[in-house]
């Protein structure tokens, strides 16, 4: 009697634990009554902190009467400088590039930065004048004219190039602490470097800045 007992006791334990071993692993075709089934915890997605204004994250506060930006602690400004293509140059030439660039860095010894910038080719007035021509021509000539052949390819050729090329223009930014060390500076570049002889304009400067702070956006514009 005591044996069949503990064969029961037995087979009710291992019921249990059947029941137990079912209810924490139950395979992906076992169904559960909605009720009973845990929903998965939601994580919670990290909110990314921005700082409050543009103003907060740079050092930027206003434009001068001449041009320059007002720091925090000084003043920034913008000079473009005539970049020459030394494949195009003589070797004489070349070597006097060089060393003009090595004995401005010699001299200018704070902080500054060059940069290059790309823009869009335009050719539109190119191509309208190109396409008058090529108008004025068929209507006096006729579609046999043999110069119409090389128009259309001149057209294509402009579309193409303002299609894939891009103008490459390079400038040199410089800071300085006040009113004073920025005119030294200014005349000095002026000096020691080949600049552009017509300034840049306010808003282009604020054009090469937005550039900076947004590397991934384009400048369609040149002023």
């Amino acid at each position: 009697m005591a044996i069949f007992d503990q064969e029961d006791l037995i087979k009710q334990d291992a019921k249990k634990m059947n029941q137990r071993v079912s209810g924490a692993y139950l395979n992906e075709l076992d169904e559960v009554p909605e009720g009973k089934r845990k929903k998965p915890k939601q994580k919670k997605e990290k909110k990314t902190k921005f700082k409050g204004s543009f103003l907060a994250i740079t050092p930027l506060r206003d434009i001068a009467a001449n041009g320059a930006f007002i720091l925090e602690n000084g003043f920034l400004d913008i000079e473009q400088v005539q970049s020459y293509d030394l494949k195009y140059v003589s070797e004489e030439e070349g070597w006097g590039l060089t060393e003009d660039l090595a004995t401005f860095l010699k001299v200018y010894k704070d902080d500054m930065k060059f940069m290059g910038m790309n823009y869009p080719t335009y050719t539109s007035s190119q191509q309208q004048y190109w396409h008058n021509r090529y108008k004025k021509a068929k209507q006096k000539y006729g579609d046999d004219y043999f110069l119409l052949p090389s128009m259309r390819q001149r057209i294509n050729r402009l579309v193409r190039v303002e299609k894939e090329d891009a103008d490459q223009e390079f400038y040199l930014i410089y800071f300085s602490e006040d009113e004073k060390d920025y005119k030294a500076k200014r005349n000095l570049i002026r000096q020691r470097l080949t600049t552009k002889k017509e300034e840049l304009t306010v808003e282009k400067k604020i054009d090469i800045l937005f550039k900076l702070y947004n590397p991934n956006s384009k400048i369609l514009t040149r002023r």
